[in-house]
């Protein structure tokens, strides 16, 4: 186990950690950064914001999204395979890793992978998959950026084929022929647009009169 010591010990690389992080740099404190996770960034990076745009992006030029639009639906939509999609995005998420370490190291921000878990009040200590204990880090202060996750009810018997939250969704292995999506929120209904741009028939349930009312 090794001893370190921080100004700012920071839990979560998403986009609220990666910005007091660098922040606290720029204004001279010692800052280690924890991650759970393979790879940095938080849901934003790895299963949010930027996978379903730069999917969204992806469909849409893949498919001829727009001009099936203008002439018309009875336009014949141009298959497109998950390796297709995959790609693009692997290709993006890639580079905005490496943009953000690199935004890390040049504001000398320390990145640690491992589970946090507070001894007391000023100590940290970081396990790895084993709950071996690899660091303990003394600071002065620490920020929790945790993020969120799907909530998955218990009652639903969530398989990972094929009953899935948002964030497996982005790793099916194939374009499915029919998809039925649970919540007309703002996940629910932009993934039941990029299938159904794929060409999958989608059915959206929502217990609201009208999707998207918080808009």
């Amino acid at each position: 186990m090794e001893e370190l010591f921080a100004d700012f010990v920071v839990i979560g690389s998403g986009p609220a950690g990666q910005k007091a992080a660098i922040q606290a740099a720029k204004l001279g404190k010692s800052v280690i950064v924890l991650e759970k996770d393979e790879h940095p960034g938080g849901s934003s990076l790895n299963s949010g914001t930027i996978p379903s745009k730069s999917l969204r992006e992806a469909i849409i030029d893949l498919t001829d999204f727009y001009q099936k639009s203008f002439y018309g639906r009875k336009k014949d939509v141009k298959e497109v395979s998950i390796n297709e999609l995959n790609f693009r995005l692997n290709k993006i998420l890639d580079s905005q890793r490496k943009h953000l370490i690199k935004q890390f190291e040049k504001n000398k921000v320390r990145l640690i992978h491992g589970m946090a878990q507070f001894e007391d009040k000023n100590r940290v200590l970081v396990l790895d998959g084993e709950d071996r204990v690899l660091y303990r880090i003394r600071f002065d202060y620490a920020l929790i950026a945790t993020g969120s996750k799907p909530r998955n009810p218990k009652h639903v018997p969530f398989d990972e084929e094929k009953v899935l939250d948002s964030t497996r969704l982005l790793s099916i292995d194939h374009v499915p022929k029919t998809l039925i999506v649970l919540g007309g929120g703002i996940v629910g209904s932009e993934y039941a647009s990029f299938f159904a741009a794929l060409g999958t028939e989608v059915t959206v349930v929502d217990k609201r009169e009208q999707l998207l009312s918080l808009l």
